[in-house]
C-alpha cells in the first residue's frame, strides 16, 4: 500500500488519476502532511466499453481520454499515480510462518498454485503486505497478497506512455481508498471500519481493523444497476 506522506515528501511532483469505467478523474496536491493544497481537480466522461471488466478494450480511445483530461485540467505534471480497477486484480489474505518479507515472497512462489489462481504464473506480477502477527499464533503472520497479469499492467502503462505520461506508482483501487482513510481520520487499534466505494460497474469493500486491511472484496455490480 502506498504511503501518502512519502508521495508528498518526494521532490518529484506527481498527479493522481482515478480510472473508472465511465470517467477519468485527476487531482494534484502539493504541500506537506500538515498543510495540503489542492492545485488541480478535473473529471471528464469516458465512453463505455473502453474499459470492460477491468480490461482495457480500446487503448487508443483511453489514451485520447487521458490527453483530454490533462488538457481540461491544464495540468503540466506527467508523473502519474493510479490504481488498477478491482476487476483485474486478485487480492487474497493468507497466513504463513513468521519470516522476513523476502522469505515470504519465496514461499508464495513455491506454493503459487494455492494462492494465485492463474494458469500461467510467468505472466503474473504480485506483491504482499504484512498485516502483522496472527491473533491465534505468535509464530505466524497474516499477509495480504495482490496479483495481476503482466499484460493487463502493460496495457495501462503503455496507454499512459502514449499520452505523454509515466506511471510511477500503480496501486489497487481498494487499497488507495484505505490510504485516503488513514490520512484523513484518527482511529484506535481496536476500531473496525468498512470502506465502501461504489463505481458504475463495481463496488469495492475493504474492512479495516486498527487502520489495517483484514478483508477486501470486489462485487461486480455498481451504480449501473440502480
Amino acid at each position: 500500500m502506498v504511503s501518502f506522506k512519502k508521495l508528498l515528501s518526494n521532490e518529484k511532483k506527481v498527479v493522481g488519476i482515478d480510472i473508472g469505467s465511465t470517467s477519468l478523474k485527476l487531482v494534484e496536491i502539493s504541500g506537506s502532511s500538515e498543510d495540503y493544497t489542492l492545485k488541480k481537480l478535473a473529471q471528464i466522461p469516458m465512453e463505455r466499453d473502453i474499459i470492460k471488466n477491468g480490461l482495457l478494450e480500446d487503448p487508443a480511445a483511453f489514451t485520447k481520454t487521458i490527453k483530454a483530461l490533462f488538457k481540461t485540467s491544464r495540468c503540466k505534471t506527467k508523473s502519474v499515480v493510479t490504481a488498477l480497477p478491482g476487476h483485474s486484480v486478485i487480492v487474497k489474505k493468507a497466513t504463513f510462518a513468521a519470516a522476513e518479507e523476502e522469505e515470504l515472497y519465496d514461499q508464495i512462489i513455491d506454493e503459487a498454485a494455492e494462492y494465485l489462481p492463474f494458469d500461467d504464473l510467468d505472466n503474473v506480477v504480485f506483491d504482499l503486505h504484512i498485516i502483522g502477527e496472527n491473533e491465534l499464533s505468535s509464530a505466524q503472520v497474516d499477509i495480504v497478497i495482490a496479483a495481476a497479469t503482466k499484460d493487463i499492467i502493460k496495457s495501462y502503462r503503455d496507454a499512459f506512455n502514449k499520452a505523454g505520461c509515466k506511471v510511477v506508482i500503480l496501486d489497487i483501487d481498494s487499497f488507495a481508498l484505505e490510504t485516503a482513510y488513514e490520512e484523513n481520520y484518527e482511529f484506535e487499534d481496536s476500531d473496525v471500519v468498512i470502506l465502501i466505494h461504489m463505481g458504475a460497474s463495481i463496488t469495492n469493500i475493504n474492512i479495516l481493523k486498527g487502520g489495517c486491511s483484514v478483508l477486501t472484496r470486489n462485487i461486480l455490480q455498481g451504480g449501473d444497476i440502480i
